[in-house]
């Protein structure tokens, strides 16, 4: 759920950034670059998240039960639908307009989230039925530790540190120390890959260009 939870979140963030651009008109370059770079972090997530279940959780589950054959024809209707939003997106130019982009994410929005509630209402029952907590806890613990670092990252964003660190950790037999040497720097990469780029889009500013002259001031306080 936390998963699912982080990638509603990260579409719902998308859509609401380009209904922002969208308001403001044609693409300047500087957004032409952050919507393209928000996308591919949300996509390598999103192909992270199905790695995990088509290699890791569907196996696993299928020694005890039948997987559902919807989840996997939805799941094929989902990943189409990605490589055509990338399509779109990898042709962004400046001057360009957002509307037909911005109806085509909305689609994806609505057709993930089915998928997402039907893996929900099927799939999850049947894994509590069939599997202990116990069971399950270890497939998480190596979903955890794998991936790529903004997948993870987005997971602790959303659902938020402090429950993160003292219910999901515990709940879930994670170290505490493995916060401070792996998971801290995660929410990091996430913060640079997604979130970053997001307020790009929202606020309509082109971030300001690295200074060594600003950053040498900064050290000392002093406003640039």
């Amino acid at each position: 759920m936390g998963a699912h939870n982080a990638i509603r979140k990260e579409m719902a963030d998308i859509v609401n950034a380009l209904n922002g651009v969208n308001s403001r008109g044609a693409m300047k370059s500087f957004e032409v670059t952050a919507m393209q770079a928000l996308w591919k972090s949300h996509h390598d997530h999103v192909e992270a998240h199905h790695k995990n279940e088509d290699d890791l959780f569907v196996p696993f589950l299928k020694e005890r039960f039948s997987y559902p054959e919807k989840a996997v024809a939805d799941h094929n209707e989902v990943v189409k639908m990605i490589g055509e939003l990338s399509g779109l997106v990898d042709s962004l130019k400046e001057g360009d307009k957002v509307d037909s982009l911005c109806e085509k994410m909305i689609e994806y929005e609505k057709e993930m989230g089915a998928h997402l509630k039907m893996e929900e209402d099927m799939c999850l029952p049947l894994m509590r039925a069939y599997f202990t907590q116990a069971e399950i806890t270890p497939m998480v613990q190596k979903i955890v530790g794998a991936g790529v670092p903004q997948e993870m990252g987005s997971f602790i964003h959303y659902m938020g540190e402090d429950k993160f660190r003292n219910e999901f950790m515990v709940q879930e037999g994670i170290p505490g120390f493995v916060w401070y040497i792996d998971l801290r720097s995660r929410v990091k990469t996430f913060e640079k890959c997604f979130l970053g780029h997001l307020d790009t889009l929202l606020s309509g500013k082109e971030p300001k260009k690295f200074s060594y002259i600003a950053y040498f001031l900064a050290f000392f306080g002093i406003s640039y």
